[in-house]
C-alpha cells in the first residue's frame, strides 16, 4: 500500500495546473449573459398542482383495480342504456309524467350501501295508487347479475325507515333491468307495487331490500348478500290522467251463480283497479272459490287493447292480484288490480268490458 501511495503522490506532482489557466476560466463566466432568477412563488404553485393532479389519478387507479367489496360509488363511469320511463311506453312525454321523475329531486336519502352492497334510487313513476322505482344495486365483484338473481324480500312501506307494520299491501313485482355493460356486478332492477292504499303527494315513503339471492323464490335459495337495506324518499306524483268511474245497481253481472255489482273503477295509464261488490256471495265460499274476472280494455277504433286472460293474442297485464276488502256496512268487497306491461293511452279508451257487462268510459 505504501508504494501505491507513494506511485499516485508522484503522478499528482507530475499532472500540474498551467499558468493562467484560473484566469482564463473566470473570464469565460463573467462573458456568461446574466439570467432572472426564478419566481419561487411561481415554481412551488406548479409543483403544488402537479402533484393534486397525480395524486388524483392515482386515487382513481386504485379505485379502479382494487378488488373486493366496491360499492356504487366506485363505478364513476357506468353505461346503462334503458330508461324505466322509456320501456314501460312514457317516452319524453311529459303530459302524463312530470319532467322531475328522478328521485333526487326530492330531499330525502337516495343511496344506502354497506360493505358488501351499494344500492342508489335512480327513477321513479307513481301516482296514489301506484309506485314503480328504478334502482342500481352494486355488489361485491365476484358476483355477476343475472335473470336468476334478486332479493328474498322487498316492498315499500309508509315512513323514513323499514317498519313491517307499514308495508303497503297489494301486488308488487322486483326484476333484474339491466347489468352494466362494463362491470357485471352493477344492475338496475325495477321495483313496482300497486296498492289499496291511497298515498299522499310528498308523504315519507321508504323502499326496502333483504337477502341479495340466487333463485330467491326458491325453497332454498342461495344467500349471495345477507343483509337488509331501504332508502327513504318523499312520494312525488308523476301520474297524473286517470278514468275514475262511481258503479251504481245498474252495473252488474253473473258472478259465482249470483249477483255482484261495480262500486268503482279506476283506469291509469299503468293500470286498471276495479272495486267489486261481492255481498250476495256467502263470505266463506269466496276462499274456495275461482273469484278470477275477465276484464277487456276496447278503443274508439273498436280493438281489445288489453284482456286480462290474454285471449285472441291480445296483450296481457304484467301482474294482477284479488284482495278481500274488510266487510263495510255489511256489505263485502273485492278489489282487482291489474298492472299493464306498457302505457295505455287512456284517451283512446271507448270503454272497458267485465265479464259480458259493457262500461263505457
Amino acid at each position: 500500500m505504501d508504494q501505491i501511495d507513494k506511485k499516485m503522490k508522484k503522478l499528482s506532482d507530475e499532472f500540474k495546473t498551467p499558468s493562467g489557466y484560473e484566469d482564463n476560466i473566470k473570464n469565460t463566466l463573467n462573458s456568461l449573459p446574466q439570467t432572472k432568477e426564478k419566481d419561487e412563488s411561481k415554481n412551488t404553485r406548479k409543483t403544488f398542482w402537479t402533484g393534486v393532479l397525480v395524486g388524483t389519478a392515482v386515487i382513481l387507479l386504485i379505485l379502479a383495480i382494487t378488488p373486493g367489496n366496491v360499492i356504487s360509488e366506485a363505478h364513476i363511469f357506468e353505461r346503462f342504456y334503458r330508461s324505466m320511463q322509456e320501456f314501460l311506453g312514457f317516452g319524453n312525454d311529459t303530459s302524463e309524467t312530470s319532467e322531475n321523475s328522478s328521485a333526487d329531486v326530492t330531499e330525502k336519502e337516495h343511496k344506502r350501501a354497506s360493505a358488501d352492497l351499494g344500492i342508489e334510487l335512480i327513477e321513479h313513476i307513481m301516482d296514489e295508487n301506484s309506485v314503480y322505482l328504478l334502482v342500481k344495486v352494486s355488489a361485491p365483484t365476484e358476483i355477476s347479475f343475472s335473470d336468476d338473481i334478486g332479493f328474498s324480500y322487498f316492498g315499500v312501506c309508509k315512513g323514513e325507515n323499514y317498519n313491517s307494520d307499514s308495508v303497503l299491501p297489494g301486488v308488487k313485482d322486483c326484476k333484474l333491468f339491466e347489468v352494466s355493460q362494463d362491470h357485471p356486478n352493477v344492475a338496475t332492477y325495477m321495483l313496482n307495487v300497486s296498492t289499496s292504499e291511497t298515498l299522499e303527494d310528498g308523504e315519507d315513503l321508504c323502499v326496502f331490500f333483504r337477502d341479495l339471492s340466487r333463485d330467491p323464490v326458491a325453497d332454498e335459495p342461495e344467500v349471495l348478500v345477507e343483509g337488509l337495506w331501504h332508502i327513504s324518499f318523499a312520494a312525488s306524483f308523476t301520474i297524473h290522467d286517470k278514468i275514475e268511474i262511481d258503479g251504481n245497481s245498474d252495473m252488474k253481472f253473473s258472478f259465482l251463480d249470483k249477483s255482484a255489482f261495480v262500486n268503482n273503477i279506476s283506469l291509469s295509464p299503468v293500470k286498471l283497479q276495479l272495486k267489486i261488490d261481492v255481498s250476495e256471495v256467502p263470505y266463506d265460499s269466496l276462499g274456495i272459490s275461482d273469484t278470477r274476472l275477465e276484464g277487456k280494455l276496447v278503443t274508439t277504433e273498436g280493438d281489445i287493447l288489453i284482456s286480462t286472460r290474454g285471449e285472441d293474442d291480445t296483450p296481457i297485464v304484467s301482474s294482477g292480484s284479488i284482495d278481500v276488502s274488510d266487510i263495510e256496512e255489511e256489505n263485502t268487497y273485492l278489489t282487482y288490480t291489474f298492472e299493464f306491461e306498457k302505457k295505455v293511452d287512456i284517451n283512446k279508451i271507448l270503454g272497458i268490458y267485465i265479464e259480458d257487462l259493457f262500461i263505457p268510459c
